[in-house]
């Protein structure tokens, strides 16, 4: 799930809580430079498995030397902890680079249940390629903004 489709069914929140989710995940995700948001997308399969994916985002850098140029926030996620979470159970783990042939991107990858639910996350470790950029690092005012928004 590189490609974080448009396509994507709407989660129906009695089946999965995905904002409960996405708040467990972002709580053992840390950037190392200024970002505010991460990109999400999610799916119910035809097997009523939950097909769900996290990547950084791009940024466009406003200002000074590097102005117009498109960058990205690293991050550290800590796993361990990540898996000890109480309504987290993972059946599987396992992490892919960069393949050629297929343009699969960096990941990790779970597989297994929250809160009961069967669940795939993919948690990229670069920017879904051909994404525009939804953060501007704004060197002038040195904050990060939301693309075409207001500083916060």
């Amino acid at each position: 799930m590189n490609d974080f489709d448009e396509d994507d069914q709407e989660c129906d929140a009695d089946e999965f809580d995905i904002e409960s989710f996405r708040s467990v995940v972002l709580s053992h995700w840390k950037y190392l430079s200024r970002s505010n948001i991460s990109n999400w997308a999610i799916h119910k399969r035809d097997d009523n498995v939950w097909q769900i994916g996290a990547a950084p985002v791009f940024q466009e850098c406003y200002g000074g030397t590097d102005d117009g140029k498109r960058v990205w926030s690293a991050f550290e996620f800590d796993i361990m902890d990540f898996l000890a979470e109480p309504e987290l159970v993972v059946e599987e783990c396992g992490a892919m680079s960069f393949e050629e042939a297929t343009n699969t991107r960096p990941f990790v990858g779970f597989v297994g249940s929250y809160k009961g639910q069967p669940f795939v996350f993919q948690l990229n470790l670069e920017p879904i390629p051909n994404t525009e950029p939804l953060e501007i690092v704004d060197t002038i005012q040195d904050v990060v903004r939301p693309y075409n928004g207001e500083p916060s």
